[in-house]
């Protein structure tokens, strides 16, 4: 598949695909020439379905849960996130 089909497949720019495969983010692409490009398909599609899962698996692990005050807290990973805005009214 060409850097343009990849791009097309992931919605990415091809600039930011390169950078991403550049950092081991994104799958390798395979020299077919002298200047010329390829990701195979399969890696491409695997990828995708990789950041699905991880969303999914992200969605799972997050829960919230409202306070009499009205605030919600979420806990994503252990780590306990505040509505926007309720912190600092809170502290004061």
């Amino acid at each position: 598949m060409s850097p343009k089909e990849a791009a097309a497949a992931t919605t990415m720019s091809r600039f930011l695909i390169a950078l991403m495969a550049k950092e081991g983010r994104f799958p390798q692409p395979v020299k077919i020439g002298v200047k010329r490009i390829a990701f195979v398909r399969a890696e491409v599609m695997d990828w995708i379905d990789e950041q699905i899962a991880n969303r999914q698996a992200a969605n799972d692990n997050t829960t919230s849960t409202p306070k009499q005050d009205g605030t919600v807290v979420g806990h994503i990973d252990g780590r306990t996130m505040f509505k926007p805005g309720t912190l600092a009214s809170s502290a004061a």
